[in-house]
Formats: structure tokens, C-alpha cells, sequence
């Protein structure tokens, strides 16, 4: 069976609280947000983070 993928847009505070629910059952997490400081700051938690803003 293949593994689960989830993406979560947006890691305000319930976002975040998602993205790492999801990655503690050990799905993987694809978090998006377009904060740089956000995404920065959680990439301490094992998931991907892209920051979106286009430049």
C-alpha cells in the first residue's frame, strides 16, 4: 500500500498543529506557507516546509 501524503497551506496555529499531528502518526507532510520566518522557524519539526511567496 502506498504511504499517505498530506499537504498543509498555512501554518498559523492550526495549520501547524495539523502539520504535526499528521507527522507524529508518521504521514508525511508537505507544509506551505509564505511567511519565510514561519517555514524557517519549523523546520525543526521533520516535515518539509516551502515558503510560496513568488518573488
Amino acid at each position: 500500500m502506498k504511504e499517505k501524503q498530506y499537504a498543509v497551506i498555512g501554518l498559523g496555529t492550526f495549520g501547524y498543529n495539523v502539520a504535526v499531528e499528521l507527522e507524529k502518526k508518521g504521514i508525511q507532510v508537505l507544509a506551505v506557507d509564505n511567511d519565510p520566518e514561519i517555514v524557517d522557524k519549523n523546520k525543526r519539526i521533520s516535515y518539509p516546509g516551502i515558503n510560496s511567496r513568488r518573488y
